[in-house]
């Protein structure tokens, strides 16, 4: 059978990309827990936040990279396939993230 390459179409705007990001960065958890959060952490909730924008910066950092190396749609099944070189692995990868 031959290989067939699917792109997909890049209709999104920055602002578009900016938007879904805070959304799928904040989702409705904060406001589930930002009461619990406040409460454990009293004042220094602003820290605790400092502290996830941190993280959550360095996983963003991290998928650039991922994503710059691996120029494809699937860039961590690729890293996945090409890192173990283990097909169920990358399988499995491939559907947890979506």
């Amino acid at each position: 059978m031959g290989r067939h390459e699917y792109r997909l179409k890049k209709e999104l705007s920055l602002r578009d990309d900016i938007f879904y990001g805070v959304g799928i960065i904040i989702g409705a958890g904060i406001f589930v827990l930002l009461g619990k959060g406040a409460g454990l952490a009293g004042n220094s909730v602003w820290l605790s936040f400092i502290i996830a924008a941190v993280m959550a910066a360095f996983t963003g950092l991290s998928y650039c990279e991922l994503s710059s190396r691996y120029p494809d749609e699937s860039a961590e099944y690729i890293y996945t396939r090409k890192a173990f070189r283990l097909s169920a692995l990358s399988f499995i990868i491939g559907w947890v993230l979506i």
